[in-house]
């Protein structure tokens, strides 16, 4: 689900090669970052959760005012896509460090339990940032970053 709300808005934006560079590359970067902060070496991963986080830091930097709808509890909660941003990468990054971010509505929900690989979601949403600020944002975008260029 998430591929299909946020990639479109990228591949428009830099193009199928570009993205693709942007999605493989981000997930072996947060595969990296996964086998890196690992307490047990022979723990595997597996998924692309990683290479998603980027695809989500890339579109949300490009388009920071952008409305995401978020169902929480069956309640429809509309908010800009920076701080829905924060709200999804802030719960991997508070997980990482073994604590849990607690909001209304079941947003923040336990995260901390669990084969969930938080250093490869936080290096896949690093990743993309890094990619949307080396390129300054170019091929599109309606926020402010636009006057970067």
């Amino acid at each position: 689900m998430t591929l299909f709300f946020f990639g479109p808005s990228c591949v428009a934006a830099i193009g199928a090669r570009t993205f693709m560079s942007l999605y493989m590359g981000s997930g072996i970067f947060a595969n990296i970052c996964h086998v890196v902060s690992t307490r047990d070496p022979r723990q595997p991963a597996l998924g692309a959760s990683g290479a998603l986080n980027a695809v989500v830091a890339y579109s949300i930097l490009m388009n920071p005012t952008m409305l995401i709808v978020v169902f929480a509890e069956f309640i429809p909660i509309p908010m800009p896509a920076i701080l829905y941003g924060g709200v999804f990468i802030g719960r991997d990054v508070a997980a990482l460090f073994d604590t849990e971010l607690t909001l209304p509505f079941g947003l923040g929900r336990s995260f901390t339990q669990g084969n969930v690989a938080h250093a490869a979601h936080v290096g896949g949403a690093v990743c993309g940032a890094a990619y949307f600020l080396a390129s300054r944002g170019r091929g599109g975008g309606s926020g402010p970053w636009r006057r970067l260029r």
